[in-house]
């Protein structure tokens, strides 16, 4: 069971309010559960406003809505530029609290690729106006990379060794966590051709 969001309440990464990082060109969507724990009422329509609302798109909710009714609203965000994008999702309704308030924010972030050895030892460049020139770590999976560079929007990080997989990217600018870019870096996998042993001998070949 998730926590509520509550109305009018300030972006939380927690509750999938904050989407963090996104890499410029994808979209991010979070699927929440609308609830009424109290008597029905009636929605008149969604909207979407403030500074960053051209980034954020949010589904439709049912016109009718009885007591203890449910419904999934999903909510997207398709960044196109590298700050912060903060909006205010406003579900216009008939109840005691219209309309309900849902602040959301994300920002967007460039990489020089998105996957690499499993090894490690590879380079990528992030890019964002949120480094600042000011980033003290870099995490791939929770683990550090070593940053070789940076400027006020991007940083050259070289990558450490990681199980395969799909990793979230977290940078720590000034020491604390500033925004974590979710699955946006895949270790690949150590392939082999031959298998461990190496190249098996052919003998006894027949005669031409």
């Amino acid at each position: 069971k998730g926590e509520a969001v509550d109305d009018n309440a300030a972006p939380d990464f927690a509750l999938g309010t904050d989407f963090g990082g996104v890499v410029i060109g994808t979209t991010r969507a979070h699927l929440f559960s609308f609830t009424n724990a109290g008597a029905s009422f009636t929605i008149s329509g969604v909207t979407t406003n403030d500074d960053g609302a051209a980034c954020f798109a949010a589904g439709a909710l049912p016109s009718s809505f009885p007591a203890l009714g449910q419904a999934s609203w999903p909510v997207s965000f398709t960044p196109v530029g590298g700050a912060w994008a903060t909006a205010r999702v406003d579900v216009a309704n008939s109840s005691t609290v219209s309309p309900y308030r849902v602040w959301v924010r994300g920002a967007g972030f460039t990489l020089s690729t998105n996957n690499g050895p499993q090894a490690g030892q590879n380079t990528v460049e992030i890019g964002s106006p949120l480094i600042g020139g000011a980033a003290t770590q870099a995490l791939f999976g929770g683990a550090a990379a070593a940053i070789l560079s940076q400027t006020a929007t991007s940083l050259v990080a070289q990558l450490p060794a990681h199980a395969a997989g799909c990793v979230d990217i977290s940078l720590s600018v000034s020491g604390a966590v500033s925004v974590v870019i979710r699955d946006a870096y895949a270790f690949n996998a150590t392939g082999e051709i031959f298998g461990a042993a190496g190249w098996a001998a052919i003998s006894n070949l027949p005669a031409a």
